[in-house]
């Protein structure tokens, strides 16, 4: 990553990933909400895991939200050259303050994918 004048250039190769793992554990999290909450009768919701599953989910939906929608335009694509190699090289630019709130909502998602495996989830593909 490339610091400067505000913003931050992530390579597009690790900025795609990023957004690939992120999209998975969304994925786990509505597949163990699905489940936990057909399993239970709503009124006993409160004394399961799927008020956590319900937080997990909708964090890892915003920050999902975030990388792809806001942080993920035509703009934000930039071309450079490799030195090493002189094939072009592309990253993706962020402000700062997007930047910020990526790192708290990923920190987010760790606390509570904890209060998960806490309660017995596993967040984990098998």
């Amino acid at each position: 990553m490339k610091k400067q004048d505000g913003v931050v250039a992530i390579p597009f190769e690790t900025f795609v990933g990023i957004c690939a793992d992120v999209r998975t554990a969304r994925d786990v999290a509505a597949f163990h909400l699905e489940y936990e909450s057909q399993k239970s009768p709503a009124l006993t919701w409160q004394t399961t895991s799927v008020p956590v599953l319900c937080e997990y989910y909708v964090c890892l939906n915003a920050l999902q939200s975030l990388l792809e929608t806001t942080i993920l335009s035509e703009d934000s694509i930039l071309e450079s050259p490799d030195p090493i190699s002189d094939t072009p090289d592309f990253a993706v630019v962020v402000a700062a303050e997007d930047l910020d709130t990526v790192q708290m909502l990923m920190e987010q998602a760790q606390i509570i994918k904890a209060d998960l495996t806490s309660l017995g989830l596993s967040m984990e593909v098998h």
